[in-house]
């Protein structure tokens, strides 16, 4: 097989040589073969996770991602939250931890407190 490379492809090769990086020319040609086949194997799995969360979905399972499902999913978190404290807890540390590592203001206003992450 041939390969025909741009002068810029061979004056990289040339670099990695003269650097060390490389011994030999082939070595560049085998080493950019084996990124692509990982990329390919990379694409080939995500495309297969896709089809699977499809059929998922299409089966009624997993949810849709929407502004509303957002917002309902944050209710189901808050009420969860709320029902696993102690009641003479009201919004305690605890909580304020949880909203914390969420670091994010609107889950906590969805959480109904005013903290606000610094």
């Amino acid at each position: 097989m041939e390969v025909s490379l741009t002068s810029d492809q061979k004056a990289f090769i040339r670099q990695a040589i003269e650097t060390g990086r490389l011994q030999h020319e082939e070595e560049a040609v085998q080493e950019a073969l084996s990124l692509w086949e990982e990329r390919e194997r990379k694409r080939a799995e995500f495309l297969a996770s896709l089809e699977d969360a499809k059929a998922s979905t299409a089966q009624g399972e997993g949810r849709v991602i929407t502004q509303q499902s957002m917002r309902e999913l944050a209710e189901e978190v808050k009420h969860r939250g709320v029902a696993r404290l102690n009641p003479s807890e009201k919004r305690d540390s605890r909580f304020l931890s949880i909203c914390r590592s969420f670091e994010t203001e609107n889950l906590c206003q969805h959480f109904g407190t005013s903290w606000v992450p610094k």
